[in-house]
């Protein structure tokens, strides 16, 4: 059988999205989330926190370059990442191999800064992932990589291992660049899944599979109500749960 991880991305986005999160966690529809240091439901998630509606140790940090205010100056006022002093997203258009030594320093320094503040709190961060994918950018990864080393972060999500593109070309050229991103962060060390996806990438995995997954969830709730869509909860709770005939849910922390 398959070892699964499910983790829920964007846990201290709003307070909407942070009450999805909770109401999954506590049905054991997720085993994990990440959370965002920088966002505006940052405070209500830790209030949900010291309620004892998720736990500490299942929570890692979901770093952050593309939406929201930055937690440090510099890179506010460097427009390749920000206008406003707000992250603008841009830098998501195009493949971002080589960052200059002023704007790798920028990086490492909000990278530090967010993950410091989680751990400000008791979360002691041992997993960690991007909003936006954006610790899968190569020159994003080389300049927080030591730091999220020394921070004692063992576990990095792999780049997408299932994924469509109707060019083949393309398809191609994004294959090769994610599994040689896959490649270096195991040979750094870090400790990763062997396959990562959405839950609709593993419906019918084979119950002799033995990989280890990460399936990769975006609980978005209603404009009427603090809880994710009716219909949504039940197609994920119905698809997980097939799942969890054939497979074990397991923790970042039991991977090898």
């Amino acid at each position: 059988m398959a070892s699964i991880v499910v983790n829920a991305d964007d846990f201290g986005l709003d307070e909407r999205t942070n009450l999805a999160i909770v109401e999954a966690y506590q049905k054991k529809l997720i085993s994990h989330t990440t959370m965002l240091a920088n966002m505006d439901g940052f405070e209500h998630a830790l209030k949900l926190i010291s309620n004892s509606q998720i736990d500490k140790k299942d929570i890692g940090v979901h770093i952050n370059l593309t939406q929201g205010r930055p937690l440090t100056e510099g890179i506010s006022k460097d427009s390749f990442f920000c206008i406003n002093g707000k992250f603008h997203g841009n830098i998501r258009r195009k493949p971002i191999f080589f960052l200059n030594a002023d704007r790798s320093r920028l990086v490492s320094n909000e990278i530090i800064a967010q993950i410091d503040r989680l751990s400000k709190y008791g979360i002691v961060v041992r997993h960690l992932d991007g909003h936006h994918h954006i610790h899968t950018e190569w020159a994003i990864f080389k300049s927080i990589e030591k730091i999220i080393k020394y921070r004692g972060i063992r576990s990095v999500r792999i780049s997408r291992t299932e994924f469509a593109f109707k060019d083949s070309l393309r398809k191609l050229l994004v294959k090769f660049y994610k599994s040689l991103f896959n490649f270096y962060i195991r040979r750094q060390g870090f400790i990763t899944t062997n396959c990562m996806g959405e839950i609709t990438d593993y419906q019918n995995i084979s119950s002799k599979n033995t990989r280890s997954i990460e399936i990769m969830t975006h609980l978005i709730p209603t404009n009427i109500a603090p809880r994710f869509d009716d219909l949504e909860y039940a197609v994920f709770s119905d698809k997980l749960n097939r799942l969890k005939t054939d497979h074990s849910i397991i923790s970042f922390d039991d991977l090898k």
